[in-house]
Formats: C-alpha cells, sequence, structure tokens
C-alpha cells in the first residue's frame, strides 16, 4: 500500500464534491485514511496535519492550483510530501509542473487502477 511514508494520510483538495468521494472511496479501500477539501482555502487550513500525499485539482475556484501547490511545498512539514497534480486540462510536461513542487500528473477522468498505481508508485 504504501511506499516510505510514516503515516497513512492523504489529502484530497479539488471543489468537485462527487470526485473527492469517489477518489477518497478508492483510497480507503486501499487501506489509506483520507481527508478532503472542497476549495483552496480549506486545503490550506487541513495541511497543518502531516500527510504521505496529497491529491490537487490545479483549477480551483478560489486560489490557482500551482499557487497552492508552492503554498503547501513551503510548510516545513510537507517537503517530503508528494503533491499529485490532478486535472483535466494537462497543458506541460512534469518539468513545467516540477517548477511548482509537483511530483506527479493524474488526468481526469481518472480509472481506479490509474489511482492505483499512482498512489502505491509514489
Amino acid at each position: 500500500m504504501m511506499t516510505n511514508c510514516e503515516n497513512n494520510k492523504i489529502l484530497i483538495i479539488d471543489d468537485h464534491p462527487l470526485g473527492c468521494k469517489v477518489a477518497a472511496r478508492l483510497l480507503e479501500n486501499m487501506g489509506w485514511n483520507v481527508k478532503t477539501a472542497y476549495n483552496g482555502y480549506d486545503g490550506l487550513k487541513a495541511a497543518q496535519e502531516d500527510y504521505c500525499m496529497i491529491l490537487l485539482d490545479l483549477n480551483l475556484p478560489d486560489i490557482q492550483g500551482l499557487e497552492l501547490a508552492q503554498k503547501l511545498r513551503d510548510k516545513n512539514h510537507l517537503k517530503e510530501t508528494k503533491i499529485i497534480a490532478v486535472t483535466g486540462d494537462v497543458k506541460h510536461g512534469l518539468d513545467y509542473y516540477a517548477l511548482y513542487g509537483i511530483d506527479a500528473i493524474l488526468s481526469k477522468p481518472f480509472t481506479a487502477k490509474q489511482i492505483s498505481q499512482l498512489v502505491i508508485s509514489n
């Protein structure tokens, strides 16, 4: 299930409640403890805790996902946390997103197999 993470917590930040719930259910069925936030500022508040991984929608209504990724990455306790960009509109390669602290990209819509593989490999 997990790689080198000391806890089994994942934070999902996405403004689409149904998508959050589906992803959370998939991850919970894999043994993860999942917390969800439906906007960027709530996600930033939730990120006061430690997480193994953060799934971050890049198109949030209140703050741009890349800006939020930088804010998350700037938190000392999240320096090693994997941040996965979740988007239906991949405009650049991973090298570009990595400049903002993104470790991987998950394209929407994704399958259960894709999210499983991504979580296991990170």
